[in-house]
């Protein structure tokens, strides 16, 4: 057994109170943020939400990268988007909406650095909004544009006739790639072809581009990407590979002759974290860079003379920036952490780079990192949260991990309420469930968590077999067996808490959405030991789910075969199917707008266990899909959520527990 102690709350001080459901309305979350290529300027966005407009506002910030040089200023306009640094370093290029009804326009402007009005550069007029992406010398850009409307039967009607033409799950329509020349501020359409793009990246010598595309856009056949060779000047388009298996998020290499790009094989289309590619662009010969690697790669960006690529990774819990020898494949930590380190760029000549810092007990912040040092908490570039560690009484944080019933390692992460507020004795237990499969709980700050340690109770964050960020033995290991290995690692946990007289085992609840409703609500179906559950946006029976959403990932990974040739593992599994069994007091939340888990999903588990006299409410939420943006609609979900907990996981009457705001 491990307990490493990661971060832990502050002395008690009187002023300092519980996190409460709104104060997360108080909370400036930042963009990852973008360095200028000569290192000087650091670029990032603030979100926040404001509950009583029922709005998110984000505006964008400039800062100086060296200590002292200045404090940040606002930038851009709310509402600008798509913000890229020039390659001097003097401008930023960024997307602003000009017109408004049928004559709105998303067109490219540049603001210079030092001052003076942004200048408008496209006049592309009304029509599909695109992706920008800027060419290494920044003379151009291509511009990845869906067409004016949709193809195939019945596309001049608002009919979408599913998988037809460029009509997907809903209306999309094919993309193609068009180029714009910053000089004569001309857009010239580049391809012709009813395919979309996953990617795509330029060239040095900004002559070709190279896109990631299927042939189609369906749910459920993105094994059908593969790279392919744009001629910017001619349209001309060849193809880099062939296979059966996707082949995703190139990159060029400095000198041109390679493109990087991430795949788990080239043999075929496998669950994984994915390694690093890099492809011969004249002969096709592909080698595997990162072999058993660990963790999960993102951003990766090349030293100037192509020997390094510098990106973000991790391991477990956390998340770091890391570099990789080409030629070896060595890959090298470049800082010390047990927290999350999100990278969001590097400058021009890879010493510095900037990234969002957050672990469970502070809220994330932007700041200025070089390759040379080790530390995780460098040039701290904001502090948009002070508020929190002045005002409030946080819980602290520990990673653990414990053995599942077959041996196999588990890690999570263990949530217990501050020094000062904490009751002696096991706690009430709430027990979180990753989303996925292949997803990761990290050691980042979540205020949901930090209102239930307010509250008094201990939490679980469970990465179970399936979890993405260790390594692909990990992440395969629930391979044809999603409930069983999987639930049992998240048993074992619980067991574990119990022993260490950590929890309380005639007080413990589950929470989860999306994947961690799925197993929630399967763990459900064979254990009565949790006194309530709340569980958003679930599946709870796998066959009538077959073709509404997605189902490649149930057929060729967790399930294994089809709803015809494998119907009692299909069944089996689904918690629809044993919800005759579940006695535990059930919350269900869904978005009506949920193309990912379709919302009748919720209504059938609840109707079942209506009507099997277990305690049951679902609450549907018009406007939201899977993951819920309104603010109205995150403030009702978590008040209810709390509520729910309160209700039937705290028996001991109020006096006897912590006081906190959200009980008001």
């Amino acid at each position: 057994m491990i307990a490493v102690a990661l971060l832990a709350a502050g002395p008690a001080e009187a002023a300092r109170r519980p996190m409460t459901v709104d104060d997360q309305f108080r909370l400036a979350e930042p963009g990852l943020p973008l360095l200028s290529p000569d290192g000087r300027w650091v670029l990032y966005t603030v979100e926040r939400l404001a509950l009583a407009e029922n709005a998110r506002h984000t505006t964008t910030w400039l800062a100086p990268a060296a200590e002292g040089a200045g404090a940040p200023r606002e930038l851009l306009r709310e509402g600008d988007t798509a913000p890229m640094w020039s390659p001097s370093s003097r401008s930023v290029f960024f997307l602003r909406a000009v017109g408004d009804g049928a004559q709105r326009s998303r067109e490219l402007f540049e603001q210079p650095v030092e001052g003076g009005e942004a200048v408008q550069l496209s006049h592309v007029g009304p029509g599909p909004d695109g992706q920008w992406q800027m060419a290494p010398d920044g003379r151009s850009f291509i511009v990845l544009r869906q067409e004016e409307k949709a193809s195939g039967p019945g596309a001049d009607t608002d009919v979408v006739f599913v998988d037809e033409g460029s009509n997907g799950q809903t209306r999309d329509h094919w993309m193609n790639v068009w180029r714009f020349d910053v000089a004569t501020r001309a857009l010239a359409r580049v391809t012709q072809r009813d395919w979309w793009i996953n990617g795509a990246d330029v060239a040095p010598d900004g002559r070709t581009a190279v896109v990631a595309a299927q042939p189609d856009n369906q749910r459920n056949t993105r094994w059908k990407t593969e790279l392919f060779a744009v001629d910017l000047e001619t349209g001309a388009v060849r193809p880099l590979t062939h296979n059966q298996a996707p082949e995703l998020n190139p990159r060029f290499s400095p000198d041109g002759r390679s493109v990087l790009f991430s795949a788990v094989r080239l043999d075929r289309w496998e669950n994984g974290n994915g390694d690093l590619w890099l492809l011969d662009v004249a002969t096709g010969a592909t080698r595997n860079l990162t072999p058993g690697h660990r963790g999960r790669f993102a951003a990766p960006v090349f030293s100037s003379d192509g020997r390094v690529l510098f990106l973000q990774s991790g391991d477990g819990t956390t998340r770091f920036p890391v570099q990789v020898d080409v030629a070896t494949g060595r890959i090298t930590s470049l800082a010390d952490t047990e927290a999350v380190m999100r990278v969001g760029s590097w400058s021009g000549d890879r010493r510095t780079y900037a990234y969002v810092y957050t672990d469970a007990a502070t809220p994330a912040d932007v700041y200025i990192g070089r390759t040379d040092a080790r530390g995780d908490r460098q040039r701290r570039v904001t502090d948009l949260n002070a508020w929190v560690r002045d005002e409030i009484a946080l819980g602290s944080v520990q990673r653990v991990q414990w053995p599942s019933d077959d041996g196999r390692t588990i890690d999570g992460l263990l949530t217990l309420p501050a020094a000062e507020r904490r009751p002696s004795g096991p706690l009430p237990l709430i027990v979180h469930v990753p989303c996925g499969p292949g997803c990761a709980w990290l050691n980042s700050f979540s205020a949901k968590q930090q209102v239930y340690a307010g509250l008094g109770y201990a939490q679980l964050a469970v990465n179970v077999r399936g979890a993405s960020n260790y390594d692909d033995f990990h992440m395969l290991g629930n391979r044809f067996d999603i409930g069983g290995g999987d639930r049992r690692d998240l048993e074992a946990g619980v067991d574990a808490m119990v022993a260490r007289g950590i929890a309380d085992p005639e007080r413990l609840a589950l929470s989860g959405w999306s994947y961690g409703a799925v197993l929630g609500g399967f763990t459900l179906t064979r254990s009565t030991r949790y006194k309530a559950a709340t569980l958003g946006a679930m599946v709870s029976d796998f066959v009538s789910e077959f073709g509404a959403t997605v189902y490649y990932d149930m057929e060729r990974w967790y399930l294994g075969g089809t709803p015809w040739s494998e119907p009692e593992q299909w069944r089996g599994r689904s918690a629809l199917t044993h919800a005759d069994r579940v006695r535990t007091p059930t919350l269900l939340h869904h978005g009506d707008d949920d193309t990912t888990c379709s919302p009748f999903q919720s209504m059938n588990f609840f109707a079942a266990l209506r009507y099997h006299g277990t305690p049951a409410r679902l609450l549907r939420y018009p406007g939201e899909g899977h993951d819920f943006r309104q603010p109205a609609h995150l403030k009702l979900r978590d008040d209810q959520d709390v509520a729910w907990m309160e209700r039937y996981v705290m028996p001991a009457p109020p006096s006897a527990r912590p006081r906190s705001p959200a009980r008001r």
